[in-house]
């Protein structure tokens, strides 16, 4: 029985845990990569020209979000 459980430990627990850390550092790291250098804030303008060199109106693109 002895034998069994650490077969069993070697070859599908303790992967199981080594992934499963693994996971776990690497979201937390990405979360606190998110808080240390935030996103910067981007604009897209969609401006229309009647003429070449000529622009009527820009206005702000609203995002999808």
């Amino acid at each position: 029985m002895n034998e069994k459980l650490k077969r069993h430990w070697k070859e599908s627990i303790k992967p199981a845990l080594y992934i499963t850390t693994f996971g776990i550092l690497l979201i937390t790291g990405m979360r606190i990569g998110k808080i240390i250098w935030p996103e910067t804030a981007t604009k897209v303008f969609v401006c229309f020209a009647s003429d070449i060199g000529k622009v009527d109106e820009c206005s702000p693109l609203k995002s999808a979000r």
